[in-house]
């Protein structure tokens, strides 16, 4: 059994609904209001950690903070089942397992998640198999539609890189770190739409690169790095990147990745074929808000966008990457 420090006696209120959650932090996440309230402090450290913006950075909000409620019970996980996530509706989501059981219910402003101490001593996985979930399963009701690109920031102006699982995404943000150019995510970014369109990374300290094992043999940089168990069962690599508050911006460039076998090219591409590629069928996990993907669409296809070929050197997609970046700073 896990040690951890919750406030409950054992036996007391077995169903968890009078337990006191006198742990709270009060934040932002992709620019909305969040408290987080827990009788573990552990957690609250966990979600400052995650989710702490930097003071002065939060605009006034005029609702009132979404909340997200983590009650931490003492309990024998014994034999780990395989974790559920589902949607009984289009807004709800819901975790269970063996060691959580938890559901998000954004009409009502509330996530609610019931761990165990073995789990909240995981801590990574704690952090992004539930408190991430819950957290961003709130927020994404409220004018942040995530999307399935990396983004690449110089200057006020992102290029967005959107493509499917294995177009290379994390291998080009990879290259242009090291190229010294800011990367805000290598796999998910939001978009508000109101007042104006704006893209949001993740917040800074969940940032990270995360590289299939095999990219060791591209970037020597790499060959310290020893893969990690991510909380989906996946083996990678996982680069940190570091800053504090999430990055925001308010021009936005579409670029179209794909894998080419012996050269990098960059083309032009028309509003309507950035549009047509950001409204076809949406990978597993970003399918939540369908009736919000037109809206999207238009609003990122802006005055049109960029395709890249990506030959096997990835280095070569650098300044490709940087002239994109000067087109948009100009037209921003």
């Amino acid at each position: 059994m896990s040690h951890c420090d919750i406030a409950i006696e054992d036996g007391r209120d077995p169903l968890g609904r009078d337990i006191p959650l006198d742990h709270t932090l009060a934040t932002a996440v992709l620019g909305v209001p969040m408290r987080f309230e827990s009788n573990s402090q552990t957690v609250i450290d966990i979600a400052a950690e995650a989710f702490s913006e930097p003071a002065g950075t939060t605009k006034p909000w005029r609702r009132r903070p979404l909340n997200v409620r983590v009650v931490v019970y003492h309990g024998d996980d014994g034999a780990l089942t395989p974790v559920r996530v589902w949607s009984p509706d289009p807004t709800r989501l819901v975790l269970h397992g063996s060691d959580r059981v938890a559901f998000t219910d954004p009409l009502r402003r509330t996530a609610i998640a019931y761990v165990s101490c073995a789990l909240v001593s995981r801590r990574t996985v704690f952090r992004q198999a539930v408190l991430e979930q819950l957290t961003f399963g709130l927020v994404d009701h409220y004018d942040r539609f995530p999307v399935h690109a990396a983004a690449i920031a110089q200057g006020g102006a992102a290029v967005l890189l959107y493509g499917p699982s294995g177009a290379g995404k994390s291998t080009v943000a990879y290259a242009a770190h090291l190229a010294g150019l800011t990367v805000v995510s290598d796999d998910v970014v939001w978009l508000q739409l109101r007042p104006r369109p704006t893209v949001w990374g993740p917040p800074g300290h969940s940032r990270r690169i995360s590289l299939m094992p095999d990219a060791r043999e591209r970037f020597p940089t790499l060959m310290a790095v020893e893969p990690t168990t991510l909380p989906n069962g996946k083996r990678k690599l996982s680069i940190p990147i570091e800053g504090a508050a999430s990055l925001r911006v308010e021009h936005a460039v579409v670029c179209l990745i794909s894998r080419s076998s012996d050269r990098t090219l960059l083309s032009r591409e028309r509003p309507e074929q950035i549009a047509e590629a950001l409204s076809r069928p949406i990978e597993p996990g970003f399918d939540r808000f369908p009736a919000r993907v037109a809206a999207c669409a238009r609003a990122l296809a802006g005055a049109g966008g960029w395709r890249l070929a990506i030959s096997d050197d990835v280095s070569t997609a650098v300044p490709h990457l940087v002239a994109m970046l000067d087109a948009a700073q100009r037209m921003s």
